[in-house]
């Protein structure tokens, strides 16, 4: 799914083979994915009703994802300046299978990790048990680390701001990125 508003409830869904060119300028706020695969079906979640929604209709919510594969680590401490080269320092000495690291456009970094969970409980014992209590001390955002997360889609710009991949690697092998070997 692919949002170019965050709190949008019409989400574009994208497949494998369809492009993206009507995504990458003109978006002031950016362009967002969720990084968990979805059903694409629309669904009434009770604790979704409210003013705005009242029926509680998403296609995003923990009943629509049908895979559990990463998790988003960021981090929006301030000041930017000061905070950024930090973070991309402890990213790239985690011991995680990062896949992707994207700038969100000079505001924050956001960084890919898989999880490999088969349920959304899994997930959580991985994620919010496990790897939550490690990073916020270092200043991961805590409240971006749930199952269902938007993440910057890379490529795109926020405003007049690239967001920019700075790594991808679609086999992470759980070694850290500052120890692993060059690919040709």
């Amino acid at each position: 799914m692919i949002f170019d508003r965050f709190k949008s409830r019409r989400p574009d869904l994208w497949q494998h083979g369809v492009n993206l060119d009507r995504f990458t300028t003109g978006k002031p706020d950016g362009v967002w994915f969720l990084s968990n695969p979805v059903d694409g079906v629309w669904r009434e979640v009770e604790r979704l009703k409210g003013e705005f929604n009242p029926k509680g209709r998403t296609l995003r919510a923990c009943e629509n994802i049908v895979a559990w594969p990463y998790a988003l680590l960021e981090c929006d401490q301030k000041p930017k300046e000061r905070w950024l080269p930090i973070w991309l320092r402890i990213l790239v000495q985690l011991p995680l299978p990062i896949v992707s690291i994207t700038t969100s456009g000079d505001k924050s970094i956001h960084a890919i990790t898989r999880v490999r969970a088969a349920t959304k409980l899994e997930w959580d014992q991985f994620v919010r048990d496990g790897l939550l209590p490690r990073l916020v001390p270092l200043g991961a955002d805590p409240q971006a680390m749930t199952a269902v997360r938007l993440t910057r889609l890379p490529g795109c710009y926020r405003g007049a701001a690239l967001q920019e991949l700075l790594y991808l690697n679609p086999f992470p092998t759980g070694l850290p990125i500052f120890n692993q070997e060059p690919q040709p």
